[in-house]
């Protein structure tokens, strides 16, 4: 992957720490957390908390947005503060600009969907029935409540109000899923079929579906992960366009290494496919330990999963490592893109870390779900 040099030229995040990068990094810095209590009703939940983009985030103008979901709202929110970041606005013809999205799986609020699972049950036993599905609880939901579940809208409302009109990608449902839209990017770009990308992901898991999916998931039990929302979007094209255009741009994707990770990695116990991943991402870009300057790992406060990651990092990084889901908690599909986005804030303002500069960032991406990623950004 080193033919053509991909930069990333504009970058945006909305999180639970705001809604403008400067600002998103000096509170991770400061680890200053923004948590609150479930916005439920529920016994079962109550010491749970969640990380919820704070008011006031950039919302269009475009009058469907009210019937989306919040993953959507979100994703058009960052879309279209990275088209200004990135000085898109008549750079390339709407046709040349390709969107690749990644979401999330958000449902709909037990409270929208309640009528439908009352009339869904079976009189005689209070199970899931079929007929009773078909026959009557379908018609006692809203039909304009499916552009909620829709897996495809943030993509395509990001498209609708951005004006874009090039490729469109959809990634769903996890971290690495979504990962995938900059990895199909970099491929994209270096093959000269795409000039441009946007590539992001967003996703909303502070609502109460959204906690029960993920107790059957068993990803709560012995867990302190802190369910949350946002988005986050990239602009990507080669450096030659860039350079082209006269504008600047944040990084250099030095490489990245894609595992599609089922459970086992051949030869190996399943516990250290994450130092195999390092150990190959460092080998494949030319790079040794002692260059990177920082790692932003995906730790969240699993506690198996966490010992597991810090175990492999200290077998190769003395540098200091961020985990910003402890801090702004774990958005899963957005996620992966949030730490990307934040890496590139990072070195683009020559922010400094523990005292130190940065002009290497090695982010990990081990959450759930079959995708992971080992990306390497570069001053």
């Amino acid at each position: 992957m080193n033919e053509t040099r991909v930069v990333i030229t504009g970058a945006s995040a909305v999180c639970s720490l705001g809604y403008r990068l400067d600002h998103i990094v000096e509170n991770l810095l400061g680890r200053k957390t923004h948590f609150s209590p479930v916005p439920f009703k529920s016994r079962f939940f109550r010491d749970r908390r969640v990380a919820r983009v704070p008011d006031g985030y950039p919302r269009s103008t475009n009058r469907t947005l009210r019937f989306m979901s919040d993953e959507t709202r979100f994703a058009v929110a960052a879309c279209l503060d990275c088209i200004e970041d990135a000085g898109l606005r008549n750079a390339y013809p709407p046709e040349e600009i390709d969107l690749f999205a990644g979401t999330g799986c958000s449902g709909l609020h037990l409270e929208s969907i309640a009528n439908l699972l009352e009339h869904s049950a079976s009189p005689d036993t209070g199970m899931f029935d079929p007929g009773a599905f078909g026959e009557t609880a379908i018609y006692k939901l809203n039909p304009l409540m499916s552009f909620q579940i829709l897996p495809n809208m943030p993509a395509a409302m990001c498209a609708v109000t951005a004006g874009i009109r090039g490729r469109n990608l959809v990634f769903n449902p996890w971290e690495g899923n979504a990962l995938q839209t900059l990895f199909e990017a970099c491929l994209e770009i270096r093959a000269g079929r795409s000039k441009l990308v946007l590539c992001g992901g967003s996703d909303c898991k502070t609502h109460s579906n959204a906690f029960i999916t993920f107790y059957e998931y068993g990803l709560l039990q012995e867990s302190e992960v802190v369910l949350s929302e946002g988005s986050a979007y990239l602009a990507v094209e080669s450096r030659e366009f860039a350079e082209r255009r006269k504008h600047d741009y944040y990084c250099t994707i030095r490489h990245m290494h894609h595992l599609s990770y089922t459970g086992t990695y051949p030869g190996h116990h399943p516990g250290t496919f994450q130092e195999e991943m390092i150990k190959t991402a460092l080998a494949e870009s030319g790079l040794a330990p002692g260059d990177i300057d920082l790692v932003i790992s995906s730790s969240d406060h699993t506690p198996n999963a966490d010992m597991i990651e810090k175990k492999a990092l200290s077998l190769f990084f003395t540098c200091p490592v961020l985990a910003p889901k402890q801090v702004i908690g774990n958005a899963y599909a957005a996620a992966g893109m949030i730490h990307v986005a934040i890496a590139t804030h990072i070195l683009k303002e020559n922010c400094r870390v523990d005292g130190n500069p940065v002009r290497r960032i090695f982010i990990t991406s081990f959450a759930p779900g079959s995708e992971k990623f080992c990306i390497i950004l570069e001053k």
